[in-house]
């Protein structure tokens, strides 16, 4: 059997293919089921499309606009329970003169109820599962006539992506008005990591506006609601919350609701399947809004952990020659013949063409990737990784052959170097962790990570086509050291006897190797070395 690991000639970006055979190894079944790395949910892998060529080390994945995973956001029994408590705060609310009696006749019109915060650092952050249905009746229909929406449901849902759980926990992505009114109602200190439709009441803030109509934003995130209390009143585009996934939910996403003064649901996008004049949005986006959520350059690709728990993301932005690296792009609402292009720009401007991405299909969602080991003679510099869509530029920086040791009293200090990449002998400036493998029958399905304490920005990886021991000098600090199998049985014991050894100057902090998708151990460093 015939194994084949890319090489990739970062700047020329010639694939270079090295072939290994593997002694003696066991026979299984192809495993065709999933792609590899742990890219999705399961629940998402059962409505997802995906490709992989082992050849090159690319793949794809993308969930097409009628497939995203969907449920029912409000039960009937909440709703109900919804229902009172609001009539009761707005009879309440109007014997004080807080509320008017006789509601204004000038209609509310909405704006964008997100905004990134701060913390968010990607192109983009939103993405739509799902419409109102305006056909409740029958076969669900959205305001355009489309299937993007279920049977039933009462608003739009706007979910994060990508790492949508990695995006909540930073707050990256706020809730706040779509339009001034009164706050009505609000719950608050529900569970907010649910990975289910499962009767859970939700964290929510209610709203009602001049004309009487009220906008209802749910599964935020808890303890983050607005500090206001009800009776007060916001402003259009005031904070109210953060997004998270409380109540009946499956991942970090805002529920946006609009009822009129009668309690009816109104779809606030205008279109032909919908019975409304004219839109309850200043200014309504297209249905499919295409965009670039994040592009960038990673020491391994982002590894999805089981729900809820945060993906490791893995974000690299400096190489050298043999390192492991790849290139990707998380998108929203790709288009069948509309081509996406990643390129590299060098530090003189000069821009090389790497790949042209033609998506089979309309995506929600959808992902590219592709790489391996980094070789090339290039010149040091600072490059780009450009992803161009509909004849956008959007470029990620990354340093090439500008890491080394810095620490001039090492024996391989590199005065040339502006970023310490870990490989100074020896360590004087704090501990070596070193990783040790010894593979099973199947050694290119394994790979290794040295992360931050977040699992979010990666230090150095590796995995069979580097070898089998390798080490970084890491300053005091917490590191995360993730071993990965990406067919999911690990590395023991059904076929070989493989595992691994972590240690820190010389010392066995953890092994294993009878995992599944992937072991993490925390290496916690105290002081020099």
């Amino acid at each position: 059997m015939i194994y084949y690991h890319p090489v990739l000639k970062l700047f020329s970006f010639v694939l270079l293919i090295s072939c290994i055979i593997a002694k003696n190894p066991e026979s299984r079944s192809e495993k065709n089921e999933r792609p590899p790395f742990n890219m999705f949910s399961e629940e998402m892998l059962e409505k997802g499309e995906w490709g992989y060529d082992p050849k090159t080390n690319s793949g794809w994945f993308g969930i097409k606009e009628d497939e995203i995973p969907s449920g029912e956001c409000v039960t009937p029994e909440q709703e109900a329970e919804i229902l009172r408590r609001l009539n009761e705060n707005i009879v309440y609310l109007r014997e004080r003169g807080i509320l008017p009696e006789t509601p204004s006749r000038v209609p509310t019109d909405f704006t964008w109820p997100l905004e990134p915060t701060e913390n968010f650092t990607a192109n983009d952050y939103w993405a739509i599962s799902g419409f109102v249905d305006n056909n409740p009746s029958a076969l669900a229909v959205d305001y355009l006539c489309y299937a993007r929406t279920y049977n039933g449901h009462t608003g739009t849902d706007y979910y994060l992506w990508p790492h949508s759980w990695n995006m909540m926990d930073n707050e990256e992505v706020a809730i706040v008005a779509a339009a001034p009114g009164t706050i009505v109602e609000k719950w608050d200190g529900n569970y907010d990591r649910r990975c289910s439709w499962s009767g859970f009441y939700w964290n929510a803030v209610y709203i009602m506006h001049d004309d009487g109509s009220m906008a209802w934003y749910g599964h935020m995130k808890s303890n983050s609601l607005t500090p206001k209390f009800i009776g007060d009143t916001v402003e259009r585009g005031e904070y109210l919350g953060m997004v998270g996934s409380s109540g009946n939910s499956m991942s970090p996403h805002l529920h946006f609701e609009v009822r009129d003064e009668n309690g009816i649901v109104v779809d606030p996008y205008e279109g032909p399947c919908n019975d409304i004049d004219e839109s309850h949005w200043e200014d309504q986006h297209a249905y499919r809004v295409t965009a670039l959520q994040r592009g960038g350059t990673y020491g391994s690709p982002s590894w999805w952990m089981d729900c809820p728990e945060p993906s490791i993301l893995n974000y690299r932005d400096h190489f050298v020659n043999n390192e492991y690296g790849y290139v990707a792009g998380y998108f929203r609402d790709v288009l069948q013949g509309n081509p996406i292009y990643y390129q590299r720009v060098n530090p003189n401007g000069q821009v090389d063409h790497l790949q042209t991405i033609n998506p089979a299909g309309n995506y929600s969602s959808f992902w590219w990737w592709w790489g391996g080991m980094f070789v090339d003679n290039a010149p040091p510099g600072e490059y780009a990784f450009r992803v161009l869509l509909n004849g956008e530029a959007h470029d990620s920086p990354f340093y090439w052959e500008m890491s080394g040791c810095t620490d001039p009293w090492a024996d391989n200090y590199d005065p040339d170097a502006v970023i310490d990449n870990g490989t100074c002998t020896p360590c004087n400036t704090g501990s070596e962790i070193k990783i040790s493998l010894s593979f099973d029958n199947f050694p290119e399905e394994t790979y290794w990570t040295i992360n931050d304490a977040d699992n979010v920005n990666n230090y150095i990886s590796g995995g069979n086509l580097a070898g089998d021991t390798d080490s970084y000098c890491a300053s005091p600090g917490t590191y995360q050291v993730t071993v990965y199998d990406t067919f999911g049985d690990g590395m023991c014991c059904e076929f070989g006897n493989g595992g691994y050894s972590i240690y820190v100057d010389n010392e066995l902090v953890a092994d294993g190797g009878n995992f599944l998708y992937e072991e993490v151990t925390t290496v916690v460093i105290e002081g020099g070395g």
